[in-house]
């Protein structure tokens, strides 16, 4: 009768798999997002595969900060494989780890142990093209020849699994440790096999680094091992007692001067609070085996069993994956390779219950083919993505002669396109949009294409309106951002006030889900997020899209859309900062038709919701900045019969005076300015510009010297040094009137 039930099992695991297999496929279909860490890699792969420099979401610092398989093996399935494959590879690739899943049990016991496996893994296994699911593949090939190599020692299986360490290496650095580890251990388990070990083991991953190493510091001329940054945010939030990742800028964290070296400032600040480090290092442990408790405490047990050469290896392997990564802070989605290893282990509990120690005689047909076909799939990818490592970057490459060699590739159709977008040339962005289109239609080059349409306005430009919205609850690159941007220029106030509220609760998605678990945690992250700038950063590279003389008017429609939306969006106003003030150049100089006009229409709007005295000033620098003076000094007059004795008030109204031509007026409220407020250092700024441009050296001389015998400890550093450099200077100063146009804010 046991034996009878012995027989069924496998028949009974595999109508089990199968079960599993057609749930899975079942599950509704996703509508793939923009995301910016795929459009990331896809460029990088781009630029390595063509070598290809100054593309979008490229440059010296993107290309080095991640390793490069993966955007090669991103770039060659998006935009040189068939698109049916490409819709198809999250499946595929789901498959085919699987497929290594049950290998690893076949080889570590039996073909039911396999079957088991399979059915444990299935639902943990990612199915999305993304690194998870990559890296997912290379540690199973690499688990699987450990195991081949433990059962049959011999130089070329050693060999094989050396290689796919350093294929891992290429995706990933997280095993750069465990090649000397795994060398150690079959020392001291075989101390005849040291040399053996240490080539395989050590030497062969050392070879699959170096040309990524000289590719670094040929652009960098530093050495970079791995990836280039990549790891410094969770080794800072890891070293601060946080357990989980943190979004945001992490490295600000580390104070106001970023460290030159995060693993230096990571082992001082660990050596200052070894407690803390310790705390948080043993609660991220404790935290990832509660992730899946039921397969590590079988793994365990199975590994105590039986303690065979191939299950101590895997059980190294289990043992270091979590122990490697909970030295920082962590991300559950990062121990998502070690499942199926996991899985692996603990089904050979049960199939050694079932069928014995040792296993059935069975010739493991699957295992010896699908191991060697998967290493020798991976390692043609990484020998073709060392060579374009070995060759980046290409002399003399450019994208036109890329396209007119590679006129299939969406891709660069793609990338020339962004290029045309970054300097607000929607037209020009158009045609190599939808050749891109045509060549790959998926939601990546539709975003891209209404981003296009828009820009130009006209014809198609509401496409981003029709787009079905993202599933998963995310927002991809900026779809909602779009969406905002044309709802403003149609006029849709209200509407676009909706959608920027929807934008900036979709950005804070991440520091909901991603919170630290700790109080500390979650202080940390509540500080990210509200200095975080990223939503305002999308958003300004969306509007580069427009032409130059369109964009200030559409970020001052933004920020009066910002201003309608909830109370935690309007804490980041866009008018007045940094990256506007060229666009207010841009406009002001623009012969467009009607480009000044809409700007103050803008503005105009503006004045009229928010009357308030902060406001009104906003309003008048940008109206000086756009040229119209007039409108400028109404409001400053204005506010200054209302506020007699605000210097900051008086000192912008002696700006537009001076720039009026009316210096009289200009330095009189200028001097009653510093008279009210002797620390306004713009003020003294001002008025020595307006002295140096009517030739008065002298008068702008005391000025300056006035201003240097302020306390220096209460003053802007930056404007006083303008102030020394300005004194110092002899005969009539060129940039007077550029100080005058654009005043410090």
């Amino acid at each position: 009768m046991a034996r009878s039930i012995t027989m069924r099992l496998p028949a009974l695991l595999w109508l089990a798999v199968a079960a599993a297999l057609l749930c899975r496929a079942a599950e509704p279909p996703v509508t793939e997002t923009v995301a910016p860490e795929r459009l990331r890699d896809v460029a990088v792969g781009e630029s390595l595969v063509h070598g290809l420099q100054g593309l979008a979401d490229t440059g010296p610092g993107v290309i080095s900060w991640s390793m490069p398989l993966q955007g090669v093996v991103s770039d060659l399935a998006l935009n040189h494989a068939p698109a049916a494959l490409g819709r198809w590879l999250p499946q595929l690739l789901w498959l085919v780890c699987l497929g290594l899943t049950f290998a690893l049990g076949q080889g570590l016991h039996s073909g039911l142990c396999g079957g088991l496996a399979a059915l444990a893994a299935a639902p943990l296994l990612s199915l999305r093209f993304g690194y998870e699911a990559v890296y997912t593949f290379l540690v199973l090939l690499t688990a699987n020849l450990m195991v081949r190599a433990a059962a049959e020692p011999a130089l070329g299986w050693d060999l094989m699994l050396g290689a796919s360490l350093g294929l891992g290496l290429l995706e990933r650095s997280a095993l750069f440790l465990f090649g000397p580890l795994l060398a150690c251990w079959e020392t001291f388990r075989r101390p005849a096999v040291w040399r053996r070990a240490a080539l395989a083991l050590v030497l062969v991953p050392i070879v699959f680094i170096l040309p990524w190493v000289g590719m670094n510091w040929r652009l960098h001329r530093e050495l970079v091992l791995f990836e280039r940054g990549r790891a410094g945010s969770n080794i800072i939030a890891g070293v601060l007692g946080v357990e989980r990742a943190l979004e945001g800028d992490v490295l600000g964290l580390a104070g106001p001067q970023r460290p030159r070296s995060v693993l230096a400032w990571a082992a001082r600040e660990a050596a200052a609070h070894p407690g803390r480090y310790l705390r948080a290092t043993a609660a991220r442990l404790w935290g990832l085996l509660l992730l899946q408790p039921g397969l590590f405490a079988l793994a365990g047990l199975a590994v105590w069993r039986r303690r065979s050469p191939g299950q101590q290896r895997l059980a190294l392997l289990a043992a270091y994956f979590p122990a490697v990564h909970c030295l920082m802070a962590v991300k559950p989605s990062y121990l998502l390779p070690l499942w199926p290893i996991l899985a692996a282990l603990a089904a050979s509990l049960p199939a050694e219950l079932a069928l014995g120690a040792a296993g059935p005689r069975e010739r493991a047909y699957f295992s010896r083919a699908a191991v060697p076909a998967a290493f020798w799939t991976a390692l043609a990818l990484g020998t073709f993505t060392l060579l374009r490592v070995c060759l980046y970057p290409r002399p003399g490459a450019a994208i036109d002669a890329a396209i007119s060699e590679n006129p299939g590739d969406a891709g660069l159709w793609t990338q020339r396109a962004l290029l045309s977008l970054g300097e607000g040339r929607p037209e020009a962005a158009l045609p190599d949009l939808r050749r891109a289109l045509a060549l790959r239609p998926d939601r990546e080059a539709q975003f891209h294409a209404a981003w296009a349409l828009a820009a130009r306005g006209g014809a198609g430009a509401d496409l981003v309106l029709r787009l079905p919205p993202p599933s998963g609850g995310q927002d991809g690159r900026g779809e909602n951002q779009l969406r905002m941007l044309v709802l403003l220029r149609r006029g849709r106030l209200e509407e676009a006030a909706a959608a920027a509220a929807e934008a900036g609760r979709l950005w804070s998605l991440p520091y909901l889900t991603q919170a630290g678990v700790s109080a500390a945690g979650q202080e940390l992250q509540e500080r990210l997020a509200r200095d975080d700038r990223s939503l305002r950063n999308q958003v300004c590279a969306l509007i580069v899209g427009w032409p130059p003389r369109e964009r200030f008017a559409l970020a001052a429609d933004w920020e009066l859309a910002l201003r309608r939306g909830p109370g935690e969006l309007r804490a980041d106003p866009l008018c007045g900062r940094d990256r506007t003030a060229g666009w207010w150049r841009d406009a002001a100089a623009s012969d467009g038709p009607g480009a000044r006009a809409q700007i103050l229409r803008a503005l105009a709007r503006e004045q009229r919701l928010h009357p308030e005295a902060g406001t009104l000033l906003e309003s008048a620098l940008a109206r000086q900045r756009a040229g119209d003076y007039g409108g400028a000094l109404r409001l400053l007059e204005r506010m200054a019969e209302a506020r007699p004795r605000e210097a900051s008030v008086l000192s912008a109204r002696g700006v537009v005076h001076a720039l009026r031509g009316e210096s009289g007026e200009a330095v009189r409220d200028l001097r009653t300015a510093i008279n009210l407020d002797r620390y306004l250092l713009d003020a003294y700024v001002s008025l020595g510009a307006v002295h140096e441009a009517a030739g008065d050296r002298g008068a702008a001389r005391r000025v300056y010297e006035d201003a240097l015998r302020l306390d220096a400890r209460l003053v802007d550093p930056g404007l006083r040094g303008l102030i020394l450099a300005k004194r110092g200077r002899r005969g009539p100063s060129g940039r007077a009137a550029r100080v005058l146009e654009y005043p410090p804010e």
